[in-house]
């Protein structure tokens, strides 16, 4: 490269991507100041893609020496934005005159720096420091500067106003940024727990946030008070969320909060006359009769019984069958209490059998509706239709055990028909009645 122009004369700006030092006998900066002193024009921005920490010392040196920037492209996305900012700046732009160098709790650390025309949006410059100073160049006139530290930093930016660029003068910023670390670790009965973190500024707008993912996690904000959340995940009960108040930080300070939660297990299993019963559970805390939380048993050994990790209190079940009908498809626990690192189990049998109900005339099936109270309460527990399929003609419903009267109301060819009869449901046994019309 540096041949041809030797060679050509012309001007020209060379962007270098590069995964590791290149040739040169790993000498690059040297080569490229070489190349300067010799009167080449050019200019030169090198990007070091997925490098770090010393890898960058050399290519940033070369940068400097080409007239350039050094870009870090981390992945292939960064890389395209990093190239766009690269050929944005060619050999015709103007030396830089303006200096800006970031510093937090006294080092160096990686910025944005952009320059706006004093009291107005317009942009005309804009760079990343790398933990170095950057140079922008700056028409003589006054400017703010915007500076917002990057490295997963949630320290806010700071605002310069009114900065002055001088013809034949090169001017500087030093911006200090002083921030301090709020370090959050949440626990579960003596082991660390995974957990979300809100963190507010006194004026209760949230400032920062995350998870812990049972770890210590590092906040870093600016020096001030806030308030601090911390919410157990996979967690349920009554106490599941704790406030930290009032936490006040300073400048290079690292504040370590711990919140230790409770638990217990609840075991709830749910069975019937033909073995697991699937049924929606819900768990009330029995003081307030809030819902805490819930969820389905099904029919699997995986699941059945279903095991929730909740606060130490005092709670209500309610288990409502999902496939029987009847009015003891519902059955509630009250007052079960669980205490702190124990499980506590609870178990429910529903009883039940089935009726198959059908519709048919001489020679084919009928489709029919069909109603059925249960007849001591006069309650509605269940209904559908016959169809005209073996499938489901005659329909089967599972009952609790108990005394139904049965309506059908044949439809289709023969609509208007209707009959009504009493069955009686045991328990695990079976109850057919097929109506000819």
């Amino acid at each position: 490269m540096i041949n041809t122009l030797r060679e050509s004369e012309e001007s020209a700006t060379v962007i270098l991507v590069t995964d590791g030092i290149e040739s040169c006998d790993g000498n690059i900066c040297e080569v490229v100041q070489a190349a300067k002193n010799e009167g080449i024009d050019f200019k030169m921005h090198i990007i070091g893609f997925g490098l770090q920490g010393e890898e960058t010392t050399q290519l940033q040196c070369a940068a400097k020496a080409g007239d350039g920037q050094y870009y870090d492209a981390e992945n292939a996305e960064s890389l395209t934005s990093v190239l766009n900012q690269a050929t944005e700046a060619t050999v015709d732009e103007p030396d830089g005159n303006f200096s800006v160098y970031a510093i937090k709790n006294s080092e160096p650390i990686d910025a944005m720096v952009e320059a706006f025309e004093t009291g107005t949006d317009i942009r005309v410059d804009s760079k990343r420091t790398y933990r170095d100073s950057t140079y922008l160049y700056l028409p003589p006139g006054s400017y703010d500067l915007k500076v917002t530290p990057l490295e997963n930093s949630d320290v806010n930016p700071i605002s310069i106003t009114a900065v002055q660029s001088v013809e034949d003068q090169v001017g500087h910023q030093t911006v200090s940024f002083d921030g301090g670390i709020i370090r959050v670790l949440t626990t579960k009965n003596g082991e660390s727990w995974d957990s979300s973190v809100r963190i507010y500024a006194q004026d209760g707008s949230s400032v920062s946030g995350g998870r812990t993912y049972g770890q210590t996690d590092d906040y870093e904000l600016n020096p001030g008070v806030y308030d601090v959340e911390v919410i157990a995940l996979a967690l349920d009960g009554a106490e599941t969320s704790h406030r930290f108040e009032d936490v006040l930080i300073g400048a290079g300070e690292v504040v370590e909060i711990e919140h230790e939660f409770k638990s217990g297990t609840l075991s709830i299993g749910v069975n019937g006359s033909e073995g697991l019963v699937d049924a929606m559970i819900t768990i009330y805390d029995t003081a307030t009769g809030s819902t805490i939380t819930g969820g389905r048993s099904y029919t699997s050994a995986s699941s059945n019984p279903k095991t929730f990790i909740i606060t130490p209190g005092t709670y209500d079940i309610k288990m409502e069958a999902v496939a029987i009908s009847g009015v003891e498809r519902i059955y509630t626990i009250e007052r079960l209490v669980v205490n702190e690192n124990e499980e506590t189990s609870a178990e429910h049998i529903f009883r039940s059998g089935i009726a198959l109900i059908g519709a048919k005339s001489s020679d084919e099936l009928i489709d029919a509706t069909v109603k059925i109270v249960e007849t001591n309460t006069k309650t509605n527990v269940d209904g559908a239709r016959t169809y005209t399929s073996a499938s489901s003609n005659p329909r089967q419903f599972v009952l609790n055990p108990g005394t139904y009267e049965v309506t059908l109301n044949a439809l289709g060819p023969h609509a208007g028909k209707t009959e009504t009869f009493s069955i009686v449901v045991e328990e695990g046994k079976t109850t057919e009645k097929i109506t000819t019309f």
